[in-house]
């Protein structure tokens, strides 16, 4: 081809393709193997867990909390996990925490029949229920209560302003005499805070004017 166009060949060294060759190390190294699934992607076996192993692990997580005790000093409620063997340890559940309210009171616990688990012949979660229940009727009856004693006292503060008012209007007419009046006058609001109020029961003039030229006033 180059003598067919007259193209001097290219010097020794430069141009042309260039191959790498491969060294003995590269050749003793084995290639990995990245043959995937039909769909393109690898796949990967996950070994399951031992009965051992999860024991070994629940054994870790025992260790732990009575290493590191809460803070709050409440403990996690546990809940059997689906699917676990009923001698393993359930594991905590999640965003759950148990208090005191999830607990039977004292007075109530001489009550509890150990062999059927019933309080006063009601389960455990139906006196939770509502014990939760008469406190919240509780907090509505004081909450009613308050906002009456609210209502009075309010009502007593505007009384003793008023008292309070007359008082110093009083001294301010004893000291100052009739120049005291220019200070007692309460002051009018300023046009634009002024706002026009109706009667009650009496149509405004506008109104007025269009059920007369609807009605009677053609």
């Amino acid at each position: 081809m180059r003598l067919q166009h007259n193209i001097s060949p290219p010097a020794p060294g430069r141009g042309g393709s260039r191959k790498r060759k491969r060294g003995t190390e590269d050749r003793g190294s084995p290639v990995p193997s990245m043959a995937g699934s039909a769909s393109g992607f690898s796949t990967f076996k996950v070994e399951p867990h031992t009965p051992v192993a999860l024991d070994e692990d629940q054994q870790h997580q025992a260790d732990y909390f009575a290493r590191h005790p809460p803070a709050n000093g409440r403990h996690r409620s546990r809940s059997p996990r689906a699917g676990s063997p009923s001698n393993q340890t359930p594991d905590d559940d999640e965003g759950y925490t148990s208090s005191s309210s999830d607990t039977l009171p004292a007075h109530l616990l001489p009550h509890l029949e150990p062999s059927t688990g019933l309080v006063l012949g009601r389960s455990q979660s139906m006196v939770m229920y509502l014990l939760m229940k008469a406190k919240h009727e509780y907090a509505i009856t004081q909450h009613e209560q308050l906002c009456e004693e609210l209502k009075v006292v309010r009502s007593e503060l505007r009384l003793e302003k008023e008292k309070k008012e007359e008082a110093l209007d009083t001294l301010l007419r004893n000291v100052f005499g009739a120049e005291a009046e220019k200070l007692i006058e309460p002051i009018p609001p300023p046009p634009s805070m002024m706002e026009v109020v109706e009667p009650a029961g009496e149509p405004s003039s506008a109104s007025a004017s269009i059920s007369m030229t609807n009605g009677h006033g053609r």
